[in-house]
């Protein structure tokens, strides 16, 4: 699931944080009943390294939400993401695409290239599917998964910009 907002990423880390916060509180709240503050068994610990170690923690989760969810960061900027790339196609050239890999043809015409199933590709920006039909100009399309579908310049030169991982032919 790719989303632009992280409010449900930043809201999993903080909650993850706090419940871990709070077991870390009642598990060395139980231990050092006994202890004497300041030993061993209930070391003082200073608010500058709770910083670092939350830090860490959240920096792991952070890593661990970017690697289920396909997307990086999670902190709402766009480093983490490629950029796009602009390729010129001559007539006859295709355009392969493998999971999740986004074209929008700029110039020329290009044709869609469906899946061995007859799937198309989805349109993002009209909400339909192309099946091997002309692609209009500046829409973003999306390949749902690598097997086989891209799109095939008619007329040409066609100026397309990708983000991901394709294979011109």
């Amino acid at each position: 699931m790719k989303m632009n907002g992280t409010t449900m990423n930043k809201g999993k880390i903080g909650t993850v944080v706090t419940v871990m916060l709070a077991a870390l509180l009642i598990g060395t709240g139980t231990s050092a009943n006994n202890a004497e503050p300041g030993t061993a068994e209930d070391p003082l610990i200073t608010k500058s390294y709770m910083d670092e170690k939350v830090a860490e923690i959240k920096a792991e989760l952070r890593a661990e939400l970017s690697a289920d969810t396909g997307h990086g960061g999670g902190d709402g900027t766009t480093s983490g993401s490629s950029p796009m790339v602009v390729e010129r196609l001559e007539e006859g050239q295709k355009l392969i695409g493998e999971a999740g890999t986004e074209i929008i043809v700029r110039t020329g015409q290009a044709n869609g290239i469906i899946g061995p199933g007859g799937d198309g590709i989805p349109d993002v920006t009209a909400g339909n599917d192309i099946r091997g039909t002309n692609i209009p100009l500046n829409h973003l399309l999306l390949i749902p998964r690598s097997d086989g579908r891209g799109i095939e310049v008619i007329k040409g030169p066609s100026h397309v910009m990708i983000r991901g991982n394709y294979e011109i032919e």
